[in-house]
């Protein structure tokens, strides 16, 4: 009478390790790689849990870097738009005074021909102490530059040039210029005629006369 062994999970492990050797080997192969990937997740997960905290500061630190920077933008603008108020009127004073605007040009004129006078003026005075010779053409300088000084006191808003004075005084020199060469000349011709001949000399003497 043969006895009955009632299968129990070590006996059916037992049986199943008997009867396939190399699938054990397998399956305890596969089981160890597991627990040494579960061992590295377990090592690396803090790193990578200290990468991200990482990461996460330096996104708020660039946005708040960010928004730092469009509020400094902002505060730029209005300190530009401040002065930009207080540099108006000076900006305006600028074109008064470099006469860019065309409502303050006439007055710009008139100041400069006052201007031009003064130095005509003074060209005038210089020539009358040095470029002149004559005595009577310096009072007569002196005398038209007073005349005009005159009547430019008097008028405010006419001006009129004084190439007119400047002409006369060029023609009056011219004059006096040749009246002096004419003279040279003729003493030296009343030279050649006194060595010909007394009388010529005499003669001379009486033309010479007549003409000074």
């Amino acid at each position: 009478m043969s006895s009955y062994i009632p299968h129990t999970v070590s006996t059916v492990v037992m049986e199943v390790a008997a009867e396939s050797p190399q699938e054990t080997d397998l399956l305890s192969c596969s089981l160890q790689e597991a627990e040494e990937q579960m061992e590295l997740i377990n090592r690396e997960y803090p790193e990578v849990l200290m990468k991200l905290e990482k990461q996460k500061l330096e996104l708020a630190s660039r946005t708040w870097s960010l928004s730092n920077l469009e509020r400094h933008i902002e505060s730029m603008r209005c300190t530009a738009a401040c002065r930009k108020e207080r540099l108006d009127p000076l900006h305006l004073a600028m074109d008064k005074l470099s006469f860019a605007n065309n409502a303050y040009r006439d007055n710009a004129i008139k100041h400069s021909f006052l201007e031009e006078q003064e130095i005509d003026y003074r060209r005038l005075n210089f020539k009358m102490k040095h470029g002149r010779k004559s005595l009577q053409i310096e009072r007569r300088l002196l005398r038209e530059i007073k005349t005009k000084e005159g009547k430019d006191r008097n008028t405010t808003n006419s001006w009129s040039p004084l190439e007119d004075i400047e002409s006369k005084v060029n023609q009056r020199s011219t004059v006096h210029a040749d009246q002096i060469q004419y003279r040279y000349g003729y003493g030296q011709r009343r030279g050649w005629r006194s060595r010909a001949s007394p009388a010529a000399e005499t003669a001379g003497n009486g033309e010479g006369e007549s003409c000074c």
